[in-house]
């Protein structure tokens, strides 16, 4: 916490979560648990635009009270960084690497969770840091 005194002003900074397409409802709880996230701190939940129908995902932003934002494959495929790629995420949506760019696409969020897989489904968890002042 700062505060700039005289001004009656005071930045707060703490993590806000984003999680990508967290298709992974079954496992998402232990992956937050492990990394010590409480899931009200999730502020989103961030995919390629193919899957904004996609009923798991609409489940959980609504439980977790959270947008749903959705990227075209050319804006994740701008996104820069060390992704872990895949070929066949690539034959089907056209961009090698869809959890860990989305998360990286929601205002530049730094990636906290790599890209996890389970049951053909990824997960990938970042974090940006919140600021406001009063």
């Amino acid at each position: 916490m700062h505060q700039k005194l005289g001004r009656s002003s005071i930045k707060l900074e703490q993590p806000v979560y984003i999680l990508n397409s967290a298709s992974i409802v079954g496992t998402k709880e232990g992956v937050l648990k492990e990394n010590n996230i409480d899931k009200r701190k999730i502020k989103a939940i961030a995919s390629i635009d193919i899957k904004k129908d996609e009923k798991a995902i609409l489940k959980l932003s609504k439980e977790l009270n959270v947008p749903f934002i959705t990227y075209s494959k050319d804006e994740l495929a701008n996104v820069q960084g060390d992704f872990i790629s895949s070929n066949f995420v690539k034959s089907i949506t056209g961009v090698d690497n869809v959890c860990e760019r989305a998360v990286k696409c929601f205002y530049g969020s730094e990636i906290v969770v790599k890209k996890l897989c389970e049951n053909g489904f990824t997960l990938s968890i970042g974090y940006q840091l919140w600021q406001g002042s009063f």
